[in-house]
Order: structure tokens, then C-alpha cells, then sequence
């Protein structure tokens, strides 16, 4: 079976997109290109609405398209799955198999741009939106609205990427000083639903040359720092590790908690608070304290002199561990919060990562193949903004209540490479009928079972056995 395949360009490539920079919408109001809506149950409605116009067997022909074509890009992800493994494996803190391969400085660097490179193209694929560092720098200064004082050192880290996808408003309740906390008040905290972070530490050596020129220290002094620094961190001397995590409902105030060397700092309310109650406490008792030892001098009663003594310092005792116990409060809050907001960790990111992406290529390429197949139209009205596109969304508007920016120019891409669009001789792009469709990827697979390709796999086979 052949098949005139078009040549589609939708974007003007002297028009930057939000992504290359240029006149857009702020990150935090424009319109995101996720949608939330399940591929089964996008695909139900699709058939649904193909059934109110055509003949069962029509109905059924466009569904059977739609679970070939999940099946036809559940294989390209799994390829992509199998090469983002081959990358992450040298840098993979958690494996529990001998290394076999050595890699030479060249290779590693090799890998860890192909690895960042092929992660940066699928969290974009997964509809997730770059966190900028002037971003991050933004919401590293924002006041927590749960009671957390955090503070995280960027330098420590040789690579930081955050993505972020879903901008929603959690309310929380929260007893304030206005209506003397007697009654909670509700509030509006801005989170991301999901949230991507890859961080790299500096090897100890970096780290430690660094410290030296900052600080105006000796190597020595420098090393002393950096243990103090990453203290409780994993031991990576060489700053080889990886870490990838994926987090749910994060509070964009509380950013900092996601990274591994947060410390918990008191908040002003806390500290005023611990200075009144304890400065006052100690006064006092150093006070009545003082006039007990006196008392024990001038009767020479070396008894009631140890026990003012002891009392002294038991009052210091008790109110150091009154600020060590607040301090505590804090770290259990954050650590409670992150239970419950982790959803993956390093290799186990890359299997959730890729299904996502792979959800939203083909959620993206069932409405672009629909609607075009019900609205052909030539190449210079799928250029313009506001046709296909915006049929889509209203779409999804109408059927499910959500608002997204639809990602047209990508599906038209990947079905075009797939043969599922069509152009006459009027120069009408459409796309390919059902039946006929399901054909090209029935053909497509056998050639692709026909093949004896290299996946690439073959050193992370003899890694892992």
C-alpha cells in the first residue's frame, strides 16, 4: 500500500515560541499543554462522538485505529525507555550489580549529556514546563504558607532541572494572629500537581577549590566545611550519582523541600516566641537561682550551694532542648510532607516519565487524527492559529471541562512519519480512513518484526547480568 505522504510546516520558525523566549504570556497564566484527561476515557468519547455520524461498524474501525496506534507508540517508548537506561546506568546510585564496565571521564561525559539531553526531550513530550532558574530563585525566596523555614545551597550541585506541569490552588487551613488564632482561616496555596527535579552533586574536590576561593581558607579548613555541608548526604566523592525524583502537589513556597541538603530554620514568630518564653524563663531563674547560692554562702551550707548549681544548669538544659525540640517539630512536618508527595525515585522516574509522554503523544495524536478527518482543510489554514487547534480545545472545553493549550504542530508531525495523513490533488490534508489506517500499522509491524535492529541494549544487558 503507498500513500502520498505531505510535507506539513506549521510553526514559523522566525516567530519564537514561549520556549525560545519572545513576546508570551508569563509561565504562571498561560495555558498548559497537559491534558488531564485518561487516554481510555478521551478515546471512549472520541468513539462516541464518531458513532453519532457514522454506522457502527465506523465507530468501531476508529477505535480499533486508536488502541493500534497505542500499541504502535508503546513500542517506540519502549526503545526510548531502553536508551534513557543505557544513559542513567554509570550514574544510578541505587543498582545492586556488580560494575563490569569501566568508563573513561570522555564516556561518562558522553552519557550524562545524552541522559540529560533524552530527559529534557521527554518531560517536554510529558507536557511539563521548564522551571527556569530565575523561576526557582523566585520561589526559593517566597515565605511558606504551612510553617516551614527552609534554606537549600544551590552550589552544591553541578546540574539542577526542574520541570514542573499542573498549576492548581490547594486550600489549607491555617490559625492566624488576626483573629488570635482562636478559629482557623482558610487559604489559597498555589502547588504543582507534578514536579520533576534531576540533581548532580560537585565532586568533593570541585566543591572543595570552590570553598577555598569563597571563603579565603586553606584546603584544610575548605574539607572541614564541605563534611559539615554534606553532612548526611550520600557518599559520592567523585560526584558520579544522579538523582532523579518526581513529586506530587508541591506547594511552590516550599520548594526547598525537595532537595537533599534542606535545613530547617526557625521563623521570626518562633524565634520572638522562644526569646520571650525562654530569655524570660532563664532570667528569672538565674535570678531566684542566685539569691539560693548567695543564701548558701553565707551559711556555709556546701549541699544548698551544689543544688542552686544544678538547678542553674538544669534550667540552661531545659531550654536549649525547648529549641532543639521546636527545630525537631519543623523536620518532622517536612518529613511527613514528603512521604506523601514522593512519587518516584531515579530509575523508577524514567519508567513513570516515559509513560506519561507516551500517554500524552497519543491522547494528542487521537484528537489531531479525528478532527482532521472530520475538517480537512489545506496546509495554510492548519498554519493559521485559531482553526484545528482551537476546534480541539473547545472540544475538550465542552466534553470535560478543562482548558489546555493544544499541542497541534507535534501530532501533525508524528502522524504525518506514520503515513496517517493524506493530501489530494486540491491540496486538502486529511487524514487516512480508519480501516486504511490500521493497515499502515499492521504493515509497519510486520516490518518492524521483520528487522534484526540493535536496541541498544546490549551493555545494559551485560551490566545487569
Amino acid at each position: 500500500m503507498s500513500i502520498t505522504t505531505p510535507d506539513i510546516t506549521l510553526a514559523d520558525e522566525n516567530i519564537a515560541s514561549p520556549q525560545q523566549g519572545g513576546a508570551s504570556q508569563p509561565q504562571e497564566f498561560r495555558r498548559e499543554k497537559f491534558i488531564p484527561i485518561s487516554r481510555l476515557a478521551l478515546m471512549q468519547r472520541l468513539a462516541d462522538e464518531e458513532k453519532q455520524g457514522l454506522a457502527s461498524n465506523g465507530a468501531n474501525s476508529c477505535k480499533d485505529l486508536f488502541r493500534y496506534l497505542s500499541v504502535w507508540r508503546h513500542q517506540a517508548y519502549q526503545k526510548r525507555l531502553a536508551r534513557l537506561k543505557q544513559f542513567y546506568l554509570p550514574f544510578s546510585p541505587d543498582r545492586d550489580t556488580k560494575r563490569i564496565t569501566q568508563y573513561s571521564d570522555e564516556q561518562l561525559l558522553d552519557y550524562k549529556i545524552g541522559l540529560i539531553s533524552e530527559l529534557k526531550k521527554l518531560v517536554a513530550q510529558a507536557n511539563y514546563e521548564a522551571i527556569t532558574p530565575e523561576k526557582l530563585a523566585e520561589l526559593l525566596q517566597a515565605n511558606s504558607a504551612h510553617g516551614l523555614e527552609l534554606k537549600v545551597d544551590l552550589s552544591e550541585f553541578d546540574e539542577v532541572l526542574i520541570y514542573a506541569r499542573g498549576r492548581e490552588n490547594e486550600t489549607i487551613k491555617k490559625r492566624v494572629i488576626d483573629n488570635l488564632y482562636l478559629v482557623p482561616r482558610e487559604f489559597e496555596v498555589p502547588i504543582y500537581k507534578r514536579l520533576f527535579l534531576l540533581l548532580k552533586l560537585k565532586s568533593v574536590d570541585v566543591r572543595v577549590q570552590e570553598i577555598m576561593r569563597n571563603e579565603q581558607v586553606n584546603e584544610k579548613k575548605a574539607r572541614k566545611i564541605n563534611a559539615k555541608q554534606r553532612r548526611g548526604l550520600p557518599d559520592d566523592p567523585q560526584g558520579n550519582h544522579v538523582y532523579l525524583r518526581l513529586f506530587k502537589n508541591i506547594p511552590r513556597e516550599d520548594m526547598e523541600m525537595m532537595f537533599p541538603n534542606t535545613q530547617v530554620k526557625l521563623r521570626m514568630f518562633d524565634k520572638i516566641k522562644l526569646g520571650v518564653t525562654a530569655g524570660g524563663g532563664t532570667v528569672a531563674g538565674i535570678a531566684g537561682a542566685a539569691s539560693k547560692i548567695m543564701a548558701a554562702v553565707a551559711s556555709a551550707n556546701p549541699i544548698g550551694l551544689l543544688a542552686a548549681f544544678a538547678g542553674v544548669v538544669g534550667l540552661l538544659f531545659r531550654q536549649v532542648m525547648t529549641v532543639f525540640n521546636t527545630r525537631t517539630k519543623y523536620m518532622m512536618m517536612l518529613a511527613q510532607r514528603l512521604f506523601f508527595h514522593s512519587l518516584a525515585n531515579n530509575r523508577g522516574v524514567l519508567t513513570l516519565l516515559v509513560d506519561r509522554a507516551e500517554e500524552e503523544d497519543i491522547k494528542e495524536e487521537m484528537l489531531a487524527y479525528f478532527f482532521l478527518q472530520r475538517h480537512p482543510m489545506p496546509p495554510e489554514d492548519l498554519r493559521e492559529e485559531g482553526k484545528l487547534d482551537v476546534m480541539i480545545e473547545q472540544f475538550l472545553t465542552r466534553e470535560f471541562g478543562v482548558t489546555v493549550d493544544f499541542d497541534l504542530e507535534d501530532a501533525l508531525k508524528r502522524l504525518n512519519s506514520d503515513q496517517l495523513l493524506t493530501v489530494d490533488d486540491n491540496n486538502i490534508i486529511s487524514a487516512v480512513p480508519p480501516a486504511q489506517a490500521c493497515l499502515i500499522l499492521e504493515q509497519k509491524w510486520r516490518a518492524l518484526l521483520s528487522q534484526d535492529e540493535d536496541d541498544g541494549s546490549e551493555m545494559e544487558y551485560e551490566e545487569e547480568t
